[in-house]
């Protein structure tokens, strides 16, 4: 089968970024969102490795009204990823996003900097998140305490031990008044591995909230470069990516995804 490659330039996103000292680890990622007939094509044309489980818990500036860095121009991320050595503190935003397409199959590719380490004192951070994630669907008073317990407790966290990326999310909050609540947390993702040559492939369900509140599952293909790509190897990689799922029987119409802007239903249930 003819495999056509097309480049879609006017999708790239290379926004101006700030330099920070020290620099966060560069990593080159590809992906797609898949339907549950998208999914169950690419379980069955691979062998997976046993599925395994992470929870992570993302977190955000909440102004009283909205969360800020979901409205930054260029896309951050906060978060605490459970590794099995113990909680990750992560700060990353996005270098570049670009995507090519094969054969009417779309792969992202994005390029992200991340500062990462061991989160000490977590527990009671972490406690207070969990007591906020129970609390969603009652809302209103019950709900805000909740993250004013998280805030209280990540200020403290912060206050202890210097974190890493923590002058990047200050950078991208400027003086903007806020406290840091969870804007979502991915308790139940499951995960297959496999790889091709200089690439990992995770296959991942996730039950994820909608902006009513109701749960809908999300299928993805994630894929992590082993080592550092250029521009025109990160392509090729993504074409490769791309022909795997073709072989697959996956086409476009496999590619859609449920909507799942869960912080928007949060973010209402705090405002209640």
């Amino acid at each position: 089968m003819r495999i056509a490659l097309i480049l879609a330039a006017a999708a790239a996103f290379h926004p101006a970024l700030t330099p920070f000292q020290p620099p966060g680890k560069r990593s080159v990622e590809f992906g797609c969102p898949l339907n549950e007939a998208g999914f169950a094509k690419l379980k069955k044309a691979i062998a997976w490795q046993s599925a395994s489980a992470r929870a992570d818990y993302y977190f955000d500036g909440f102004d009283g009204k909205k969360y800020l860095l979901k409205g930054a121009p260029v896309t951050i991320k906060v978060r605490v990823k459970m590794k099995a050595k113990g909680p990750h503190w992560q700060v990353s935003r996005f270098v570049s996003k670009d995507h090519v397409t094969v054969e009417g199959v779309d792969v992202k590719i994005h390029v992200t900097e991340s500062w990462e380490g061991k989160l000490k004192g977590a527990k009671g951070f972490l406690g207070a998140a969990d007591t906020f994630y129970k609390r969603i669907d009652q809302g209103g008073a019950p709900l805000r305490a909740a993250g004013d317990q998280v805030d209280k407790a990540w200020r403290s966290v912060r206050a202890e031990k210097s974190l890493p990326g923590l002058n990047v999310f200050d950078h991208y909050m400027g003086k903007q008044p806020y406290k840091l609540y969870p804007i979502r947390l991915s308790s139940a993702k499951q995960r297959l591995t496999a790889s091709l040559p200089g690439l990992k492939l995770m296959l991942g369900t996730e039950p994820e909230r909608n902006a009513a509140g109701k749960t809908v599952v999300l299928h993805e293909l994630e894929v992590e470069a082993e080592n550092d790509l250029n521009p025109a190897q990160a392509r090729a990689a993504a074409m490769q990516v791309g022909k795997l799922l073709r072989k697959a029987g996956v086409t476009a119409a496999d590619q859609t995804e449920p909507e799942a802007n869960g912080y928007l239903y949060t973010a209402r249930q705090l405002t209640r």
